[in-house]
């Protein structure tokens, strides 16, 4: 029938937030900073924070930002005033 659509809508992608490179450095400085005073690896903060060691990984070299959930595990972990963190 002309004029109707008998496709499934397309599913919407998730939006990212995206927030200014500086900022994201500031946060990866702020965690690594707080990992090394902490004596806490990669592995065991990624285990805390609820997500993969290379999650982990591929956040602190940029290729991908954390969710807000995340952000908000980070701020509770590492005891960070989540005024450091963007988007919470």
């Amino acid at each position: 029938m002309p004029g109707i659509n008998l496709l499934r809508p397309k599913k919407q992608k998730k939006t990212l937030r995206v927030f200014k490179p500086e900022y994201i450095q500031i946060l990866i400085d702020v965690i690594k900073m707080r990992l090394e005073e902490e004596s806490v690896s990669q592995s065991i903060f990624a285990k805390q924070i609820g997500v993969s060691p290379s999650c982990v990984s591929e956040f602190f070299s940029g290729k991908t930002e954390p969710s807000l959930k995340v952000e908000r595990n980070i701020s509770r972990v590492l005891h960070i005033d989540p005024a450091v963190i963007p988007g919470i």
